[in-house]
């Protein structure tokens, strides 16, 4: 595994305190250095171990691939401000990284934090995954894996409808599971301490834990192309 520099931590702190074009222009150089070039390394350096993953998950060391845009769309948000002030690393199951089952990195100022799952699912994989939910076989092995990534500090996302959708009886203690249109699960505000990136054994612990999320995405939920 790269080192990973505490510089790029001190980046983002100093983004997050001088969120604008003029501050970052004038620091571009720090972007560059400190920045993108440790994420290109990191994710060329998970590269093996996501991709030996079942299902396998892409890394892609540029902009838009495996790294997200530090660029926020401000065109419809109250928040204004241009920059997110994090390091966000996606490892994806599919052929778009926004668009199917992946694995999240987000490094903020306050610390790291991890996620998987597929945030919105197309109408027929919302069906699916509801026939899923729903079945003792199917359902039993999502609270399985829910349970496995809980033992390691993640939590299921908030819940998305208030209601139950029609036509569908929960089982025991999965009623929460059919109030979302998306299955994610993530460390939320329980960040980790940042050395967690080169801590090889952690890292992989962690993020073998989420990926099963995944795979079960991929049994039961993505449609098959």
């Amino acid at each position: 595994m790269p080192s990973f520099p505490e510089t790029t931590r001190a980046f983002l702190q100093d983004l997050s305190a001088n969120n604008s074009r003029d501050w970052f222009q004038d620091n571009r150089q720090r972007y560059e250095t400190e920045w993108l070039s440790p994420a290109q390394e990191l994710v060329i350096g998970l590269s093996g171990m996501v991709g030996g993953f079942d299902p396998p998950h892409r890394a892609e060391a540029r902009i838009n691939g495996s790294i997200r845009r530090l660029n926020r769309d401000v065109r419809f948000s109250k928040d204004k401000r241009p920059y997110d002030p994090r390091l966000h690393l996606i490892f994806w199951t599919g052929d778009h990284p926004n668009r199917s089952p992946a694995l999240h990195l987000v490094l903020g100022p306050g610390g790291l934090g991890y996620g998987a799952g597929h945030w919105a699912m197309t109408p027929a994989e919302l069906s699916r995954y509801r026939d899923a939910v729903t079945d003792h076989v199917a359902g039993g092995e999502l609270a399985n894996v829910v349970a496995n990534c809980n033992a390691a500090g993640f939590d299921l996302s908030d819940e998305t409808l208030k209601r139950l959708p029609r036509g569908y009886t929960p089982l025991a203690g999965m009623e929460g599971y059919l109030k979302r249109k998306g299955l994610v699960v993530w460390s939320g505000d329980n960040m980790v301490p940042p050395g967690e990136l080169t801590d090889h054994a952690r890292l992989r612990d962690r993020l073998t834990r989420l990926a099963r999320v995944n795979k079960w995405l991929h049994d039961y939920v993505v449609v098959p192309e």
